[in-house]
């Protein structure tokens, strides 16, 4: 019996507002009883299956889990399309919300409201399986770079059949399972980061004349190509690369700063194209005159073939401007953590623990039936925020 029960069982306990105290002539001991609470859950909307039997049987299957784990915490699923930082983190400010998964890229774009992210608990981190030809460790090096090997060896799967109708046959197809194509996958290997791909969409000759612009760190021969880039906020698709051009164009006197000041300064950049636009539309002809484009690492493996997206991953040749050309992955970025679950103070820490516990527990027995659905196939506790989040965030970004 240790010290503090003896106190504890010598003594008599009267119990005052929801409290046990417990008095000895050495000392007097307060024990808070857990109080019974539900929780709010914003998660992202399923992007397949029956949305409300989803919700239902989450909510169900964790408020079970939460039984199992004897804590007085209940949760209730609210379905949203929104991952946005500054969206849900008033949610969980105002208490709307109790908790939710938000972009590292969001949190990354609100780092300067320090008041308001120190509201915030980053507990859960989200894990996705790893792509087959990826290296976890790869970083930017400037000789030798890993990241162009992960990029080559990525692309070589991806072509391994063309992108096609095939890509869904059951027999010799990529293994569509209703999510992903599973044949990209390491299927019990998860990881907890994303990275962005660079990726060129060009005639022969002129993808050699990028590959060689990004060789010699010529920046304004590189983006002179026109690039196709997206939100500001986006991980893989600015955050990332934007911190990769800072790494690797750094000739003196010739430094990448930021893609806004290519944007702006048209002095310095008078060949520049910089605008919006995904990856999956670079056949549009609107699009025609971008060459690079900015897109998620392995985007193509949970994007089903469908007549309507016959070029998403594919040349169209009847469109005179993209006649001839063809597709090359350049690089990965570093990386960045994946989407991130977020309590608000609202929360105690040990009703967070449990809810954390239980969403691990139902992914570790296979019974997540919404996670897989938005790319989620395990998750783990954050312990320390600073260093498994904050720190790797530095080391990409470098801020």
């Amino acid at each position: 019996m240790n010290h503090l029960f003896k106190k504890i069982a010598l003594t008599s306990a009267p119990i005052i507002s929801g409290a046990f105290v417990f008095v000895s002539c050495e000392q007097t001991v307060v024990v808070q009883e857990e109080q019974e609470k539900t929780y709010k859950l914003f998660l992202t909307t399923p992007e397949w299956g029956d949305v409300e039997n989803i919700k239902t049987t989450l909510q169900q299957q964790l408020n079970n889990k939460l039984v199992e784990l004897k804590s007085k915490a209940k949760v209730e699923i609210k379905f949203t399309n929104d991952t946005d930082y500054a969206t849900l983190k008033e949610n969980l400010n105002k208490q709307e919300a109790d908790f939710a998964f938000i972009s590292s890229g969001s949190i990354y774009d609100g780092r300067n409201q320090k008041q308001d992210l120190d509201k915030l608990n980053l507990k859960l981190q989200s894990l996705t399986r790893k792509l087959k030809g990826s290296d976890p460790e790869a970083k930017y090096q400037e000789n030798n770079n890993p990241l162009f090997a992960s990029a080559s060896n990525q692309e070589t799967y991806f072509k391994a059949i063309p992108w096609s109708e095939q890509w869904n046959d059951k027999a010799n197809g990529n293994g569509w399972n209703g999510a992903i194509y599973t044949n990209f996958y390491e299927m019990n290997n998860y990881v907890p980061y994303q990275r962005g791909l660079i990726a060129i969409v060009a005639n022969e000759q002129m993808t050699q004349d990028i590959i060689q612009a990004w060789n010699n760190k010529d920046l304004a021969s590189f983006i002179k190509f026109g690039i196709g880039i997206g939100k500001s906020d986006s991980g893989s698709k600015y955050l990332l690369p934007q911190a990769l051009f800072k790494k690797h164009f750094n000739k003196a006197g010739q430094e990448f700063l930021s893609f806004d000041e290519i944007r702006t300064n048209t002095k310095k950049y008078p060949q520049a194209t910089l605008k919006q636009a995904k990856f999956t539309e670079s056949q549009l002809e609107k699009n025609n005159d971008l060459h690079i484009f900015f897109a998620n690492e392995g985007e193509y493996t949970w994007t089903k073939f469908k007549d309507s997206k016959q070029y998403a991953f594919a040349v169209n040749n009847s469109n005179p401007g993209r006649t001839g050309q063809k597709i090359t992955f350049l690089t990965v970025t570093d990386v960045l953590p994946y989407n991130i679950g977020v309590f608000s103070k609202n929360v105690s820490d040990k009703h967070a623990n449990d809810i954390s516990e239980a969403l691990i527990k139902l992914a570790s027995e296979n019974k997540d039936p919404w996670g897989p659905s938005v790319g989620f196939n395990s998750y783990k506790i954050i312990n320390d925020s600073k260093t498994e989040f904050w720190d790797v965030v530095k080391n990409t970004l470098g801020e």
